[in-house]
């Protein structure tokens, strides 16, 4: 409706659909160590968190995004929400929470997808709650032809809402290494690497300097 809302605490109280999220200033300068920490990690994770007010807000900042997909060799996974969040996200499946990360940054940030396939909880979710458990399309995901969906249980036994921390490590470490810890470099990343000629300390030598005016 044109309304436009500012505040982490404050937009996910509105009554309508979020549009679009953006920050001023618009061309924030990135803090050049989160520069050249992203630049030379060897696995990057999106996640999880709220889509729009956590997950989304660092990557507007053009320098980290840049950084992000200047890392040719590194993992880059996004972990979907277990559960909906009221004011941001409701009705959201997984690949609308993609959807919303590409409408914003742009597609090419992430290659994998790590979502959450044990539902045998959502049956606990309360109707007052106002919340429900993000589900896997798979017709819709096939559109998505540049990412790997990859399922996994992550959720707390006891709360069907939030992500068990030791379950989401053991799946972001077994993607590690099936792609590329003990597999070797993944083809998808192979090919991103071929793309460029440029090493990771001539990637950091480009892009901080220019964070700094």
């Amino acid at each position: 409706n044109g309304e436009i809302v500012r505040g982490e605490s404050v937009i996910p109280r509105t009554s309508v659909p979020i549009k679009r999220v953006f920050m001023k200033p618009s061309h924030a300068p990135g803090y050049p160590e989160a520069i050249s920490a992203i630049l030379r990690a060897e696995v990057i994770v999106l996640g999880p968190g709220s889509l729009f007010t956590s997950v989304m807000p660092p990557l507007l900042v053009e320098d980290l995004a840049r950084a992000v997909r200047n890392n040719r060799h590194a993992i880059k996974v996004y972990i979907c929400n277990v559960a909906t969040q009221p004011g941001e996200t409701d009705g959201f499946n997984v690949m609308e929470h993609v959807r919303a990360l590409h409408d914003h940054i742009g597609a090419g940030l992430f290659d994998y997808v790590i979502y959450n396939a044990n539902l045998t909880g959502a049956a606990n979710i309360q109707p007052e709650w106002d919340v429900t458990a993000v589900t896997f399309d798979p017709a819709a995901a096939a559109r998505f032809r540049h990412l790997e969906f990859v399922p996994a249980d992550v959720v707390r036994d006891d709360n069907p809402l939030r992500h068990d921390p030791a379950k989401l490590a053991t799946a972001v470490m077994r993607l590690y290494e099936n792609r590329a810890g003990k597999g070797g470099t993944p083809g998808r990343i192979r090919q991103r690497a071929s793309e460029s000629d440029v090493t990771t300390d001539d990637l950091a030598k480009r892009v901080t300097p220019a964070v700094g005016r």
